[in-house]
């Protein structure tokens, strides 16, 4: 389990630049880590809808791309639109699949109090 000032050290570590709210329980949240940009969209709770997110994650929609070229070498969105085409994606995505959503939406059995 996690202390609240390591989920903070867990948004520096992703790189989270942004988040903007929406009124759904989902947020956008841009970032950039390593040598790529990223945005995605990040639902509360998992949705009704298996196919509207990324396999069991709660990452609805997900874009990566290169600093140094621009190029787009990741995109989801409700389904495979860009395959991973490099290590850098294929790590920055399982890294971004595991801790996103609970770094957005911190759940309180998650934190211990002391």
């Amino acid at each position: 389990m996690r202390r609240v000032n390591e989920l903070r050290t867990t948004a520096e570590e992703l790189g989270i630049r942004s988040i903007c709210a929406r009124d759904a329980g989902e947020a956008w949240v841009h970032g950039e880590l390593g040598m790529h940009h990223y945005l995605a969209l990040v639902f509360h709770d998992q949705p009704a809808e298996p196919h509207h997110a990324l396999d069991k994650t709660r990452i609805s929609k997900l874009w990566i791309r290169e600093i140094n070229s621009d190029k787009t070498v990741l995109h989801y969105e409700r389904g495979w639109v860009v395959y991973p085409v490099s290590y850098g994606a294929t790590h920055l995505l399982f890294r971004l699949a595991h801790d996103l959503a609970n770094v957005v939406f911190p759940r309180l059995e998650a934190v211990v109090r002391d």
